[in-house]
């Protein structure tokens, strides 16, 4: 028995996307451009409005560190995702999440050090990552910021059209 083309695309389209979504996207399963709505809907989380832009905001936990995760957006798409850690810091905390991030997404691009403040970067293709320590009023800050690249601006399809193509000829 011999499966019409036409339904052979559609089963290839429903398991692309459906793979896609399990394991694609800019920041865990989001991507750049994403509305509101579909940022607190996947996460599962509440917002607030600050500065005329929405901001919904996470409480999580890093590695034993809690911290705050805000969502950003400009014209009602998402721009920026950032963790600001919470309660006492410690610089061996950078140290710590310096070394996940490099596992993750391989050596840094860019990283500084002066004195007590601290800055390591990353990217890929559409997003720029970034660790920040700050030393302010005897204290230590940390923040890790993803941040849109250029070409980010808009939500990328699941499936390219050349891999489409490509599914197309294979039938």
């Amino acid at each position: 028995m011999r499966i019409p083309k036409k339904l052979t695309l559609a089963l290839v389209l429903v398991l692309s996307i459906f793979y896609s979504s399990l394991n694609a996207g800019d920041f865990q399963h989001l991507f750049w451009g994403m509305s509101p709505y579909s940022v607190a809907r996947i996460q599962g989380i509440g917002g607030g409005v600050s500065d005329n832009s929405l901001i919904l905001f996470k409480d999580e936990n890093i590695l034993g560190l809690p911290a705050d995760l805000n969502f950003f957006f400009e014209n009602k798409k998402l721009n920026r995702v950032s963790y600001n850690f919470i309660g006492p810091i410690k610089k061996s905390d950078y140290e710590l999440l310096k070394y996940v991030l490099t596992e993750k997404y391989g050596d840094t691009y860019k990283a500084a050090e002066i004195n007590q403040e601290a800055m390591s970067k990353w990217k890929n293709k559409y997003t720029m990552i970034e660790l920040l320590l700050s030393y302010k009023n005897r204290q230590y800050e940390l923040a890790i910021n993803y941040m849109k690249l250029a070409g980010g601006d808009v939500l990328r399809p699941i499936i390219s059209e050349r891999e489409l193509k490509a599914a197309l000829e294979k039938l």
